[in-house]
């Protein structure tokens, strides 16, 4: 390379973007170097590093070892071999390029590269092998920092002496920077906490509350107040003012709207580098509301801290609605109009009652909980994770022949797993409340389109749960899977729908409710159904009893949306598809125990 291509005291002084582990941009690095990113393209492929896309729910077809497939004489992959040994999957996360040196040679030539073979992680054995079409732009790449480290080493060793001397000659001189000893005046004023670091208060308010708080609060909290930590230095409690809550409300708004989706994304943890990488992408960023809510919770934690006399007062208090609701709760969470409805009950599994099938007429990007659940959450109200975690014998039918679900707790027969996956420790099921414990009839559009049927063929199959191909996890359950499917990749990736956080899963049980009170429901069905409290009267908690299923039926009923035509679900199909999945699931677990047996088995 020509050294004039790029700014050598930043090639010689190295960049704090290097530092550490993790990724970079390869528009991020050629910044670092004051270098033209295909000049930079060009060392990477001469260095032989490996480069790292995203993809972002791409089609392919996964090998769990590509020396397995078989190949022409030309050293080209035989697609055939693909099909037989592979597994059709839907990608998200980061890609290693399978041919470094291709891949720059096209993007040099076409600035763009049709991407066939990507390796799943940096072990180069995991491969897969994408449908045509999906492109991969210099924009896109990424590279380990650890990678990038060694070329600008590699580059700095051409830089000689007197170029260095000539380009600090170049370099405009900057204001001296002065490192001035001081006592913050909170100290000097007998605030004994004043020197105490935001990151230690955070530590003790987690601790002090751990006993009381579920996992999940307990890591939400410590998620949203730490990023005040991050995106602020962790400054010491005597620096902390208004001013400072109005910048971190500020840099809030840099952030995209998605923290956890955009980090798998892009595969970084530094806030700093994320917001780097959303504006070069142009990316939706945090509304402020998202943003309000965050310095509310980071209030939280700064109101503790003056009750236990770490701070004399709370900054945060009041700024930005920190203490008070930015909208009435009704409006916090959205609905899905028309347009919305339309698109998502118009996709295949929909119109077909079931997914598409692979060449070999398998199912690999569908899964009956795709055509269930919006349906459910849609007809009953369900909280996602009641629906996720439901039993066959949680839909029941009474004596009058009216179908219903059974919110419960109840029973030894709901302490596992279902028989043919991995068994979990305790209890998989939870309820948001004790009012949660309830029955909700069936709305008799889910009865017509074959809900019953598909409860007694999985009973025939073997099976107990209702969705045995979901995955359990031990703090928010069965409905963590089905979030993350529902709300990112088929809102979010497929449908397109913003992802601001007001149209989720959680919108279906809204429309449900909306639309028994536009129904003229009573108010104390209304809560029954929805798993509320009862009334505010003594008589209604305590006196008066739920309504049986059937007597809620008519209620229920009233409820309709318009909606496309919905085909019948595929009872055999689904039945199938859920045999396919959990097969994947067992097969996966083997390949984990073999490879952590090698890995404990190597000297």
């Amino acid at each position: 390379m020509e050294l004039d291509e790029m700014d050598v005291l930043k090639v010689v002084e190295g960049s704090p973007l290097l530092a550490g582990d993790g990724v970079i941009r390869l528009a991020d690095f050629a910044l670092a170097l004051g270098m033209e990113s295909k000049a930079l393209l060009v060392e990477v492929a001469n260095h032989g590093v490996a480069l790292v896309c995203v993809a972002d729910g791409w089609q392919g077809v996964e090998v769990a070892d590509i020396a397995e497939v078989e190949r022409e004489s030309d050293g080209q992959f035989i697609l055939n071999s693909v099909e037989e040994i592979g597994e059709p999957v839907m990608l998200t996360g980061q890609l290693v390029l399978f041919d470094t040196r291709l891949a720059v040679s096209r993007l040099l030539k076409d600035g763009e590269y049709l991407g066939e073979v990507f390796f799943r992680d940096a072990k180069r054995k995991r491969a897969v092998f994408l449908d045509p079409g999906e492109k991969v732009g210099i924009d896109a790449l990424m590279l380990s920092k650890r990678d990038a480290e060694r070329i600008r080493l590699a580059l700095s060793v051409g830089v000689t002496p007197s170029m260095l001397d000539a380009a600090k000659a170049l370099r405009q001189p900057s204001l001296p920077v002065h490192a001035v000893a001081h006592v913050h005046p909170s100290v000097v004023a007998g605030h004994k906490y004043g020197a105490m670091r935001v990151s230690e208060v955070l530590d003790r308010f987690l601790a002090d509350k751990k006993a009381s708080w579920k996992d999940d609060q307990y890591n939400r909290m410590n998620g949203i107040c730490g990023t005040f930590v991050e995106l602020m230095d962790d400054p010491i409690l005597a620096d902390l003012d208004r001013p400072m809550i109005a910048e971190y409300r500020r840099r809030l708004q840099q952030l995209p709207d998605n923290l956890c989706q955009a980090r798998r994304r892009y595969g970084l943890t530094s806030l700093t580098e994320l917001i780097g990488a959303v504006e070069s992408a142009g990316d939706p960023r945090m509304e402020l509301s998202s943003a309000n809510l965050y310095i509310r919770r980071l209030s939280e934690m700064l109101n503790w801290a003056v009750r236990e006399e770490l701070l004399p007062r709370n900054p945060a208090a009041g700024v930005g609605g920190a203490g008070k609701r930015d909208k009435r709760e009704q409006d916090e969470r959205g609905i899905f109009d028309a347009t919305d409805l339309a698109k998502i009950f118009s996709v295949e599994w929909f119109k077909e009652g079931k997914g598409k099938t692979s060449a070999r007429g398998g199912f690999h990007s569908y899964q009956p909980h795709y055509y269930w659940l919006p349906l459910l959450g849609l007809y009953t109200g369900g909280r996602l994770n009641e629906l996720a975690q439901l039993y066959l014998d949680d839909i029941q039918q009474d004596e009058a022949g009216c179908w219903y679900l059974d919110f419960n707790l109840d029973g030894s027969d709901k302490i596992d797993a279902d028989p043919k996956e991995e068994r979990s420790e305790g209890s998989d099921k939870s309820l948001k409340t004790i009012n949660s414990q309830r029955v909700v009839a069936l709305h008799d559009r889910l009865v017509e389109l074959g809900l019953p049927d598909y409860v007694e063929a999985l009973r025939r199959a073997g099976h107990v749960r209702l969705f045995p191909e979901l995955r359990f996890d031990k703090i928010k359950g069965y409905g963590k899977a089905a979030g993350s499917w529902f709300n990112e990749r088929f809102l979010g990736a497929r449908l397109e729908i913003p992802r601001d956080g007001t149209k989720t899963f959680h919108s279906l049980r809204h429309m449900f409710i909306t639309g028994l009170f536009d129904a003229e429901v009573p108010e104390a069905t209304v809560a029954q159904v929805a798993g509320h409290e009862r009334g505010k009267t003594m008589s209604a908690k305590r006196y008066r009893k739920d309504q049986v299923a059937s007597k809620l039926q008519p209620y229920i009923n009233r409820v309709e949306y318009p909606l496309p035509t919905l085909a019948p679900f595929d009872v055999a199909a689904g039945v199938q598809a859920v045999a396919s999945a959990l097969d994947r699931k067992e097969r996966r677990r083997k390949q984990q125990v073999r490879s952590e047996s090698r890995t404990a088995n190597q000297p």
